[in-house]
């Protein structure tokens, strides 16, 4: 049987964690082992050469030791990261010396047989800035148990009157742009559109403070029925600032909601005009006019384009995944080739 070993920080956020234990529970054909490691702490464990080895954890200059040591461990035995992180916006938002930052991951890379994208967009950015070699990049995009979001009605058209129900969950920080978007519900009148947030983070007081005013603007804590907040709304927005896949935009599509999102990263990936708006980061004016535009669009028929689109992504992933994990054990010297 094949087997997968995959290391993953337990400092992991929460889409990481969704994504591998799907993975996990999704592939009973492949043996999976689960190892919290502390990379910065600790040497890697030895784990055996006829397992794949797969890095779920965000990489650093401070981790980049502990990679070293497991790709000596390892030898020709094969090893695959996943870029779960970071992206052009990333990059453009967050980080300060552009030079340092790209000589990193080339370092990172190299220490691999294969990288993994969450994103064609995520992809195609790190083969054009040079930090890995081309034909080095798989992407499998991020996946996720769609099945529970199946039952859920799509958004049916407003009556007269009645606001267009707009909503997000997620991490409050800045990557997510919450701030922007309640920014742009100051434009709306409470008879056009709500807006409701769920979500746990450093900026949870902050943006409730800037929504103290806005009857029609909700900020809530963190929720575990994530279809039944799906259910209570109508349009899933997404106006952050990066995003390596964005799976609140997976799931929003499978449970036939609409979709307004940013123009960045892996989010262009799941966006089009058949069931969303793509907006400009940061671009308040743009936020207005796409809720303004939703509040009257088609809903129905958005929604179910949206779900139409999910159609077969788990299986894909599952399926590229195999292969890849295959393709890697049956040939342990493919890092010398690709390289």
């Amino acid at each position: 049987m094949t087997k997968i070993a995959h290391f993953i920080e337990t400092i992991e956020l929460g889409g990481v964690l969704r994504n591998l234990e799907t993975l996990m529970a999704h592939m009973p054909d492949i043996e999976h082992v689960r190892h919290d490691v502390a990379p910065r702490r600790e040497l890697p464990p030895v784990v055996p050469k006829d397992q794949l080895v797969v890095i779920h954890f965000t990489a650093s200059w401070s981790k980049l030791p502990y990679l070293a040591a497991l790709r000596a461990v390892r030898g020709t035995a094969p090893v695959v990261i996943v870029e779960h992180s970071y992206t052009e916006n990333y990059e453009k938002y967050v980080v300060p010396h552009v030079n340092r930052f790209r000589t990193m991951l080339k370092l990172l890379y190299r220490l691999a047989d294969r990288v993994v994208a969450v994103s064609e967009r995520q992809a195609e950015w790190l083969e054009r800035i040079g930090v890995v070699e081309r034909g080095k990049i798989v992407v499998i995009q991020s996946s996720t148990e769609l099945g529970r979001f199946a039952s859920l009605a799509p958004p049916v058209q407003r009556r007269p009157g009645e606001p267009l129900r707009v909503g997000s969950l997620g991490r409050y920080h800045e990557q997510k742009g919450y701030g922007f978007l309640i920014r742009a519900m100051r434009q709306i009148p409470p008879e056009v559109a709500t807006l409701r947030l769920a979500g746990v983070g450093p900026y949870h007081a902050m943006l409730k403070a800037m929504a103290a005013d806005l009857p029609h603007v909700t900020v809530e804590g963190p929720t575990s029925d994530v279809p039944g907040f799906l259910q209570s709304i109508d349009v899933v927005a997404m106006p952050s600032r990066w995003e390596s896949f964005g799976q609140v935009a997976l799931e929003g599509r499978a449970a036939a909601r609409p979709l307004i999102a940013s123009a960045c990263d892996g989010l262009i990936d799941q966006n089009h005009p058949s069931w969303g708006w793509s907006v400009p980061c940061d671009d308040i004016a743009g936020l207005t006019r796409a809720i303004e535009a939703a509040a009257s669009a088609d809903l129905t028929r958005m929604g179910l384009a949206a779900r139409a689109s999910v159609e077969g992504h788990l299986e894909h992933s599952l399926d590229t995944w195999r292969g890849l994990a295959r393709e890697l054990l049956d040939a342990p010297s493919a890092r010398t080739k690709a390289a």
